[in-house]
């Protein structure tokens, strides 16, 4: 049997293409396909800050002459405070310096094993991911408050003469 087969044009691709697209986006086309997870736009390493370290750590076989701290997403930090509060929990208080940091290029203990200078700068850079976050300060609050009545009244209450 002869078949005759003709290609399509690309607008009867786009055609086509759109209309799959709409179906998967309505939940149709026979399997449901989950959109692709969200990305950030824009560059990436604007996100990160790496810090060069005066005294490098070597631990396990590795030299860390630098640490990059990338600012984390709300799921990491989420993950990152409840391993934290399960170590916690777990092993008391002090526990927390046992817990790697997933937005931190060194482990734990290497973050420990710092130099004091090399390790306040770590904590500046973390510091200023941070405060950024936070709630506006008052003096940088912008605020709607009434402004007072300067008008003035006399000690019984009514409005003193030439106001």
């Amino acid at each position: 049997m002869d078949q005759i087969v003709k290609a399509l044009t690309p607008a009867e691709i786009a055609v086509i293409e759109a209309r799959e697209a709409q179906k998967q986006a309505e939940g149709g086309g026979g399997g449901k396909m989950k959109p692709p997870p969200p990305k950030f736009i824009g560059d990436e390493e604007d996100r990160k800050t790496t810090l060069v370290l005066e005294f490098p750590v070597e631990w396990g076989g590795l030299t860390f002459t630098e640490i990059t701290v990338t600012r984390p997403t709300i799921k990491v930090w989420k993950a990152y405070t409840r391993a934290v509060a399960e170590a916690i929990a777990k092993f008391g208080p002090d526990a927390e310096d046992t817990v790697d940091q997933p937005f931190i290029t060194a482990p734990a203990v290497v973050i420990n094993s710092l130099d004091f200078i090399d390790g306040a700068r770590l904590e500046g850079v973390i510091d200023g991911f941070f405060d950024r976050a936070s709630l506006p300060n008052e003096e940088t609050a912008e605020t709607s408050e009434v402004p007072e009545d300067t008008s003035s009244t006399s000690d019984s209450g009514e409005p003193s003469p030439g106001s």
